[in-house]
């Protein structure tokens, strides 16, 4: 896991979104949490995701991301000035149960 402060500095991230970060890894740091990606709960990565589109119009679009088969997390991609950032992500945790 890449040090907090160092994800923070990606340039694709909008302001709003190193905002909600911030508060989110300063709370893990508290908590003393880590070791794997809080957004899609995960410690492996796929290296064949895919991206299938939700929504697009000209100042938003919306994805799910999809890993190892199943979706890891809902995107969405605000443009702003004329650059389209991450915005949001908001990963999906499942939890199964089998019938007894």
């Amino acid at each position: 896991m890449l040090e907090w402060r160092q994800v923070l500095k990606r340039p694709e991230f909008s302001p709003a979104l190193k905002k909600r970060l911030t508060v989110f890894y300063q709370k893990m740091e508290k908590d003393n949490e880590g070791g794997y990606d809080p957004i899609v709960q995960a410690q492996d990565f796929d290296d064949q995701f895919k991206i299938k589109p939700i929504s697009n119009t000209a100042t938003k679009a919306t994805f799910e991301l999809w890993m190892f088969g199943e979706k890891a997390a809902t995107v969405t991609l605000n443009n702003i000035a004329n650059q389209w950032l991450i915005d949001d992500i908001k990963g999906v945790l499942e939890i199964k149960t089998d019938k007894i």
